[in-house]
């Protein structure tokens, strides 16, 4: 079942997953210099629509660990810290979405082959809807991210571009 084709803003937050120190620094500079802008934009047009943002990041501890500064984060937004690859069993976001009336997540992140793939299945399974916005997602295999983009997330979320993210917001 496809992803959501509508989106309710009310019942809708932005999940910014492993925009960590070390996380992003596994990539090309440049990279990581577009990246974080189109990451940016994506936050600001959601904030401006009054959707809430939440940050995960994967362990804690280390200064690399943090999430990076070129990933602005607004004081009240909060950081959850995550054990496995899905924030589902080791944070507590189902309660924080419970509490918020979330029921679908925008979803952006490091890890396309893994925490953003582990997070979508998982979430389906607890009946999140998603969107995943494809060109704020990394991951070292692009070949694998993309491959995952095109043919298996589609079956659980809807995969759209940031420019389309931002089409969809200002006709919401």
């Amino acid at each position: 079942m496809p992803g959501p084709s509508t989106l309710i803003k009310k019942k809708t937050a932005v999940i910014a997953m492993d925009y960590q120190i070390d996380m992003l620094g596994a990539f090309p500079a440049d990279f990581q210099t577009q990246l974080t802008a189109r990451v940016n934009n994506v936050l600001n047009k959601a904030r401006q629509a009054g959707l809430p943002v939440i940050f995960i990041r994967r362990g804690e501890g280390t200064p690399a660990q943090e999430i990076d500064p070129r990933v602005i984060r607004q004081p009240q937004e909060i950081v959850l810290t995550k054990r496995k690859r899905a924030p589902f069993a080791s944070t507590d976001i189902i309660e924080r979405l419970k509490k918020l009336g979330v029921d679908t997540l925008v979803l952006m992140g490091i890890h396309t082959s893994g925490d953003i793939l582990s997070t979508v299945r998982c979430g389906t399974e607890i009946d999140l809807k998603f969107y995943v916005i494809s060109d704020c997602c990394a991951d070292r295999d692009q070949d694998v991210a993309e491959y995952l983009l095109e043919k298996v997330f589609y079956h659980t979320a809807t995969i759209l571009d940031s420019k389309a993210f931002f089409e969809l917001l200002n006709k919401s």
